[in-house]
């Protein structure tokens, strides 16, 4: 016990010291994070804390093996231990090379799957969930894939989590104390000492990360800590035989799992890419609720601490109690959700809309299908042909008694003059049995851009039915839709 609190300090002198040294190549290097409209600093900041953290743990680990005799063998080189710690170092390079040169999320996304494949061949494996093993189904490709979706959720999670000053470091330092406490408690010394290095570096890093910050994590950093994180409790939850020992450390770092995975799905029903950054994070939310920066960290950081205490709780309890527990946080995390404002603009409306999206078939339409599928069809469309022929079904889906489409192709101005008038396609429908009066007139503009211009003008008799919030979030698709079916016409 007392030696892992001494290798506890190890690790906090070594990332303090360490720290500023790597901040201060990152600024020689040009490694910094500039000022942004997503950005809460006015000065660049090095961005590379992930070398810092990197160097720390190796660093930690050699004079832990050197002072710390008998602890030699639980910190030993193992051929198994080549492969993750070979995942953990490429997926860090692969963060910090980002760091200086920004990568698609594609690229991302698959580095991150090939640095998991790697632990999972080094025998860092989830074989059995609750009791079930997993280890034989379908030659074992179940447990890989379980494992590697384990990965990206922690790898993720630290990354997204990582919005503000000393936010990641300190949510980290504070799960993985417990982490380490838990081990202890449960006799795996081994994970203990682990967990323990781990926290000690982190918080001496926090030191300069806090608010105002001099160095930050970067997504080396991050991608590297989630990383770790989740190999060790893969491998502490193989050790045990507590059948909720999985659920410790999703528990412990709720904050930062709440978010990845509510964040691809408010964007897919708010019709943005899943994978694009935003600033509808749970730390932003909070801070365009007028609170601080400082106070919105301290905030993460009291839930978290919260949840790490629930967690210490759930060791002792039953199944039982545990579900109960378990049943109380989702209660909490909605009641959270609600206050953040999510609600409002996520499930009474976007969800609402997407469900009726999926299911409804109007009985005044002669479309069989949805309007997701009227959607994909739009966008698939061939020619212009074709693409009004999906549109007029989608108008008579949407209930509207007429429409009309106009495309401007801008003439080229190097052949024909810069005052040349460019060529106009007219396309009109109208509903049977439609009247003129109480028309209401809607007109959008679709951005489908040189040489292409686009204008879309729908009827709607609304003395007799008026336009739903619904239709509005449906013409929004449609606009999206159509430009991407213009752009490749246009382009072909």
């Amino acid at each position: 016990m007392l030696k892992i609190f001494i290798a506890l300090l190890i690790a906090f002198t070594s990332s303090l010291l360490i720290t500023p040294l790597v901040g201060w190549v990152g600024i020689k290097l040009g490694a910094v994070d500039k000022p942004g409209q997503r950005k809460i600093h006015t000065e660049p900041v090095p961005r590379i804390g992930g070398l810092a953290i990197v160097i720390s743990l190796f660093l930690s680990v050699g004079i832990c093996k050197f002072l710390l005799g008998d602890i030699y063998n639980v910190l030993s080189w193992t051929p198994q231990r080549t492969f993750y710690l070979a995942g953990g170092l490429f997926i860090f390079a692969v963060g910090l090379f980002d760091d200086f040169r920004r990568l698609g999320h594609k690229v991302k996304f698959l580095a991150q799957i090939l640095a998991a494949s790697l632990a999972f061949y080094g025998g860092v494996r989830i074989e059995s969930i609750l009791g079930f093993s997993v280890a034989g189904v379908y030659f074992g490709l179940l447990s890989w894939a379980i494992t590697v979706f384990w990965f990206l959720l922690f790898i993720n999670a630290i990354n997204l989590i990582d919005g503000l000053d000393g936010l990641a470091a300190g949510i980290t330092f504070f799960a993985m104390s417990v982490m380490a406490s838990i081990s202890i408690v449960q006799g795996d010394y081994l994970m203990g000492l682990k967990f323990a290095i781990l926290s000690g570096i982190l918080l001496g890093f926090l030191y300069y990360n806090f608010n105002p910050a001099s160095i930050f994590l970067g997504d080396g950093g991050s991608y590297f800590i989630g990383y770790v994180i989740a190999t060790f409790s893969i491998i502490a939850a193989v050790k045990t035989t507590l059948g909720t020992a999985f659920l410790i450390p999703l528990v412990v770092l709720g904050v930062p799992m709440f978010d990845t995975i509510f964040a691809p799905i408010r964007r897919f029903f708010s019709g943005k890419a899943i994978f694009r950054a935003d600033s509808e994070h749970i730390h932003h939310k909070l801070f365009q609720k007028g609170l601080s920066y400082q106070r919105v960290v301290l905030i993460l950081y009291a839930v978290t601490c919260v949840l790490c205490a629930v967690a210490i709780i759930m060791i002792h309890l039953r199944n039982g109690w545990i579900a109960l527990f378990l049943s109380l946080l989702l209660v909490l995390a909605l009641f959270a959700v609600k206050k953040l404002g999510y609600f409002e603009k996520f499930f009474f409306d976007r969800l609402y809309v997407w469900l009726r999206d999926l299911t409804e078939a109007t009985r005044h339409s002669t479309y069989s299908g949805n309007f997701l599928d009227l959607q994909s069809k739009i966008k698939s469309s061939e020619n212009m042909d074709s693409l009004w022929a999906n549109l007029c079904r989608a108008f008579e889906f949407m209930e509207f008694d007429g429409g009309e489409l106009r495309v401007t192709e801008k003439a080229d101005s190097e052949t024909k003059g810069e005052n040349t008038p460019g060529t106009e396609q007219m396309f009109a429908w109208r509903r049977k049995n439609a009247t003129d009066s109480g028309m209401l007139r809607i007109e959008m503009l679709v951005g489908a851009g040189n040489p292409v211009k686009a204008a879309l003008v729908l009827f709607r008799n609304n003395s007799l039915k008026n336009v739903r919030p619904f239709t509005l979030r449906r013409l929004d698709c449609l606009q999206r839709c159509m430009k991407e079916a213009l752009e490749r016409i246009y382009s072909s």
